[in-house]
């Protein structure tokens, strides 16, 4: 009984006309969290999407976990070793987060195009695996085929602009072995990631042309790359592989792409120092709405408590006020953000400097944790707040409150 007391009370003070600095108020609180969860959801949703699609462009391109005979990180240089290593097959047998390890090799050399001259390094791919990983960068052209035709190659569109080839040009490529040796290759396809690191230095040839210009029998590679399931194991799963294979140098990929992992660490930091800004603004908005109800309502809660209500009765009616202003900002709040993040999924609307962020347009993860999450933090976060700011009304005395008036 007393509950629905509270709650009458309660809806009554918020649909109440007379005092129209209370509804304004009201009003500001609901818009502020609006804004607020709104805010959070679009930068969390769009920053998700940024990570996720940097990190596959790098992962698929390179893979999760590199295996080589021997590793230095700034050095394409490999030695060596026999595709049927016993360890490395052992793996996928060993480790079920494994999806899949195919063998692969480098070669650098330097590619003659209309008007100037470049290095690159190309990767080798062995197109008896599967390569849809691959293939979903193709931005002109196609990917190889099965066939033993190794005097195809796919460069770069950022490349291929700088030295101005065209897909289907037949370009003569000096390649830096012992003795050096240069082929005429055909180029069957242009990709595109937006990332320097990749774009600028790497293309990809069939794994056959390396074993030839190297001189090696069909069972040699240079290394192996290996794709797991779940990338949040990718720590985890090196560990385990560097301890299967401790004849062989195994490093994570994100070694080699330490600065884009680095910044991508420092704006999860920055979204967190957002969140909690936001929740500072929210917080505050709430502390003085429930300010601006004690001043109007002090004479109100003295009566009510001289008539018999106790002082979890008064609580709860201001508890109900900010509830109802809460759930109704986070309502409005999930409506705006989420309907921006469909139109901005849709449409692409807005686009980004591929120079800077190494996408064309923001791209939204539809993660439901995400969602889930900043609505729980927010509601749990400001219905701590109310709660300390309730202890002040418990402190209200009757013959103050009503001295007050």
């Amino acid at each position: 009984m007393k509950f629905l007391i509270s709650k009458f009370i309660s809806n009554r003070l918020i649909n109440s006309t007379s005092n129209n600095f209370s509804k304004a108020a009201y009003d500001i609180g609901i818009t502020t969290i609006a804004l607020g969860i709104s805010s959070m959801l679009i930068f969390s949703l769009l920053l998700s999407g940024l990570q996720k699609s940097i990190s596959s462009k790098i992962f698929n391109m390179s893979g999760h976990i590199h295996i080589k005979k021997t590793y230095f990180i700034n050095s394409i240089e490999e030695h060596p070793f026999p595709m049927n290593n016993l360890n490395v097959k052992k793996l996928l047998n060993k480790i079920p987060e494994i999806q899949t390890i195919i063998p692969f090799a480098h070669i650098t050399a330097i590619v003659k195009g209309k008007e100037n001259l470049n290095g690159i390094i190309f990767k080798g791919i062995d197109t008896r695996f599967n390569c849809n990983h691959l293939k979903k960068y193709i931005y002109k052209g196609r990917f190889f085929s099965k066939d033993k035709n190794n005097k195809e190659i796919i460069l770069s569109k950022k490349f291929s602009d700088q030295l101005k080839i065209k897909l289907g040009d037949s370009i003569l490529c000096y390649f830096l072995t012992n003795p050096e040796r240069y082929r005429k290759l055909k180029v069957i396809g242009i990709y595109k990631t937006n990332i320097p690191d990749i774009d600028e230095k790497f293309g990809l040839a069939k794994l056959s042309l390396i074993q030839e210009l190297n001189s090696w029998s069909e069972d040699t590679i240079g290394g192996y790359e290996i794709l797991l399931k779940d990338l949040s194991k990718l720590d985890k799963i090196t560990l385990k592989v560097r301890k299967l294979v401790n004849n062989l140098n195994t490093i994570s990929i994100k070694r080699k792409f330490t600065s884009i992992f680095d910044w991508l660490l420092i704006l999860e930091k920055n979204k967190n120092i957002l969140f909690v800004l936001i929740m500072i603004v929210i917080c505050a908005n709430i502390a003085s709405i429930i300010l601006i109800q004690l001043i109007n309502r002090t004479y109100m809660t003295g009566v009510l408590i001289s008539l018999g209500a106790n002082n979890n009765t008064i609580a709860s009616i201001f508890i109900w006020n900010v509830i109802q202003i809460v759930f109704r900002g986070v309502f409005y709040g999930n409506i705006i953000g989420l309907t921006l993040c469909a139109f901005q999924h849709f449409t692409k609307f807005f686009k980004l400097d591929p120079d800077g962020v190494y996408l064309d347009y923001a791209i939204i993860d539809w993660n439901f944790k995400n969602i889930l999450f900043v609505n729980l933090i927010s509601v749990f976060v400001i219905s701590i707040i109310t709660i300390c700011f309730i202890y002040i009304i418990l402190k209200i005395r009757p013959i103050k409150a009503l001295e007050f008036r």
